[in-house]
């Protein structure tokens, strides 16, 4: 294999301008098949073009340059992922139930505790003596308890999970394996004993042993540290974490990999080099196993042991190849991995470290000491890979983030070994959990970086790079590493061609939009509806949504007014919107219009400009709210368990209203999707003429007169 670093003048004499990755352009190839294939199918023009054009670039350029084995590698591989998205779609799905059928399953240790309500996920489960993949199980404990490993025996509708609900990739139900969803009440549940799995046994004590020698926030952390389930991670640590660019130390992927062979090597150096591969070979499948085989752990654990396994050989380890053969690796066994941003993270995220740093190590160390330069270069590297899913999930950038890796990552470095030590320790004897003590304050440390960091206006606002955007920062990237091997005249000419039409690409795909008449239904971390008429009047309808939600919602759709929110809440606190202008907020409780407050009446209907609303109540309880624009009524329901009260007749009660649009609430949709034909978002109108999948969840629906269009949001 040839070295990344290779002198660029001896490429020149070989007239090499690429350096030859079959296996890195064949995954990408086949990457980009995966991705696309659901858009394309859509019929999204933009994609079609960018597919079209990309193609003929490729088939071109490889046939003036006589490489006709990689074109025969890419152009098949990019069909075999249009082929691959479809097969694995489909057998997710799975089978299609109607009615009650007869459910028996093993309660994992994934649960969800909402008080009397529990969700779990359901493993070992037959339907009707049929044996079949997990399901997502809402349980109303009615006053008994279950607990992991036991054996549940209950009848119950049994609804298809749409993996694409929205357009938003359920990234939940596709890691947990769950094409299924139910509801139940344990008081109708047959419950047995069963067998606890051994790594449900060893997450458990490691939950026991942290949460009882730790404070409580960094026994989450350490959780999630260890086995990348953020679960009992604290909501503000998350936060903090995420505004500072340190989120991947709660996700299991490289750098904890790194650090765990690392350790066992140096554990086992004086060990035959056979003997050392085997030991690391079995902790790392243990790991896997601990982990759930999420992406990022694959992804690091095979790489890894393609390295050791080149040095066992004596052969020389190519980071690229290695790279893309742990990819193709994973997306081969489980195709819609491609759509899971933690692999696209974890797989970019290296990406842009086998590409730059080298040449951003090398340019740093100029004004620099060579140790900063190169932790520098590593975090820059790697973000610079991962930045057009920053600006997609968070919304936002700290310019500080490399100095808090900077400071942060080093004492990571020393304090996750000692926990993965003690973690192993603990296991064997549980009284030496007491040591957890260090490690909290090594957190404590880590913590108090981490507020510091997150505390400054260093902060930029970031709006989703359109696509065009996103293959540009891939070209840039590949125009700057050592890969490109032209002249560097030449390379700085392309990277500024590239910066320039970078700028004019955002220059025009950031101009907000003049729409009036539409509805918008979001579930873009909260449900909700936003609405405009003709006459340019803002509408907010909600459950109870968080502001910083709402703000980054507000940000990238370019909203700075909004004239009027209604709530389907009592605890609605009309403060957190105190910056968007608002003429008047209306909640279940009570309804103001300027200085005006008066007590909601549950007959009433009452008007905020040209809007109408009236909230909707069954047995005195509200289930949602009606509400009209330009004379078309629609409904949005509330976020409520209501399956479980018979004297609540909801579905019946649906169907027979005459709304134009169902807006349910996903968490409401849990329990009302058992009846066919009643979904989140449903439309009954006969004259739709046109709809495309939508980007971030949200669905985009205007209207004009007669004719009625759904569209997703830019």
């Amino acid at each position: 294999m040839e070295e990344n670093g290779t002198n660029e003048k001896s490429f020149r004499k070989n007239k090499r301008v690429i350096h030859s990755r079959y296996l890195f352009y064949g995954f990408l190839a086949l990457l980009f098949g995966l991705t696309l294939s659901r858009k394309l199918f859509a019929g999204e023009v933009l994609y079609i073009v960018i597919t079209v054009v990309t193609l003929l670039a490729v088939i071109l350029a490889l046939t003036l340059t006589k490489r006709f084995i990689m074109l025969g590698v890419i152009i098949p591989l990019f069909l075999i992922g249009n082929g691959l998205f479809f097969w694995s779609y489909n057998s997710f799905r799975g089978k299609e139930y109607e009615g009650e059928q007869a459910v028996v399953g093993r309660v994992s240790d994934y649960i969800e505790d909402h008080g009397e309500v529990q969700n779990l996920v359901l493993d070992c489960v037959t339907i009707n003596g049929e044996s079949t993949r997990n399901i997502w199980l809402s349980v109303d404990l009615d006053g008994r308890k279950i607990k992991v490993g036991d054996i549940l025996a209950f009848e119950s509708n049994v609804a298809q999970i749409n993996l694409f609900e929205l357009g938003s990739f359920s990234l939940f139900y596709h890691r947990h394996n769950t094409p299924y969803q139910a509801s139940v009440s344990l008081a109708n549940v047959v419950i047995s004993d069963g067998a606890v799995r051994y790594d449900e046994s060893i997450r458990s004590d490691t939950k026991k042993v942290l949460f009882e020698n730790m404070s409580e926030k960094n026994a989450g952390i350490c959780y999630a540290v260890l086995f990348g389930d953020k679960r009992f991670t604290d909501k503000d640590i998350k936060t903090d974490y995420n505004v500072v660019g340190i989120i991947h130390i709660l996700t299991v992927s490289g750098l904890h990999v790194s650090f765990v062979v690392g350790l066992l090597y140096f554990a086992l150096k004086k060990c035959n080099r056979y003997v050392r591969f085997g030991i690391v070979f079995t902790i790392l499948l243990l790991y896997n196993i601990l982990c759930g085989f999420t992406p990022s752990v694959l992804r690091a654990s095979i790489m890894a042991l393609i390295l050791l396994l080149s040095k066992l050989s004596g052969r020389e380890y190519d980071s690229l190849s290695a790279l893309s053969l742990a990819g193709f690796i994973i997306v081969l066994t489980q195709p819609l991995c491609a759509l899971d941003v933690g692999f696209l993270m974890s797989y970019f995220s290296v990406a842009g470290i086998f590409l730059i740093y080298k040449p951003l190590s090398k340019l740093l160390q100029k004004f620099m000491p060579q140790k900063i330069a190169s932790y520098i270069a590593l975090t820059i590297s790697a973000q610079l890979g991962i930045l057009p899913f920053v600006a997609n999930l968070f919304q936002s950038y700290n310019f500080l983030s490399v100095l808090a890796n900077l400071f942060i990552l080093p004492i990571f470095g020393f304090v996750f070994p000692l926990l993965f030590i003690f973690f192993i320790l603990s296991l064997i004897t549980p009284v030496l959990g007491i040591v957890m003590h260090a490690i909290d304050w090594g957190f404590k440390v880590i913590n108090y970086l981490v507020y510091i960091f997150s505390s400054t206006s260093l902060i930029v606002d970031l709006k989703p790079f359109p696509i065009v955007f996103n293959i540009i920062l891939c070209l840039g990237l590949f125009v700057v590493s050592y890969y490109l091997m032209v002249e560097s005249v030449v390379k700085w000419a392309l990277f500024s061609a590239l910066v320039l039409a970078s700028c004019v690409t955002l220059i025009i795909f950031s101009q907000p939009r003049k729409d009036k008449n539409f509805i918008e239904y979001s579930n873009y971390a909260n449900e909700f509806v936003y609405a405009v008429n003709d006459k340019g009047e803002s509408l907010l309808i909600c459950d109870f949504i968080y502001s910083s939600s709402f703000k980054k919602y507000a940000h990238i759709r370019g909203i700075k007014n909004i004239d009027y929110i209604i709530s389907v809440s009592d605890n609605f606190d009309e403060h957190y919107f105190e910056e968007f202008n608002i003429k008047g907020v209306s909640s279940t409780s009570f309804y103001t219009l300027g200085d005006k407050s008066i007590e909601v009446d549950k007959s009433s209907r009452y008007d905020y400009g040209e809007f109408s609303f009236k909230y909707k109540f069954i047995n005195q309880e509200c289930v949602g709210v009606e509400f009209s624009i330009n004379n078309f009524k629609n409904f949005f329901a509330k976020n409520l368990n209501l399956s479980y009260n018979e004297s609540m007749p909801t579905i019946s009660w649906l169907e027979s209203q005459d709304f134009a649009f169902n807006f349910l609430n996903k968490n409401s949709y849990l329990y009302l999707a058992n009846v066919k034909g009643v979904k989140a978002g449903e439309y009954n109108l006969s004259n739709i003429i046109d709809y495309s999948f939508a980007k971030h969840g949200n669905m985009m629906f205007t209207f004009d007169s007669q004719k009625y269009y759904f569209r997703g949001i830019d």
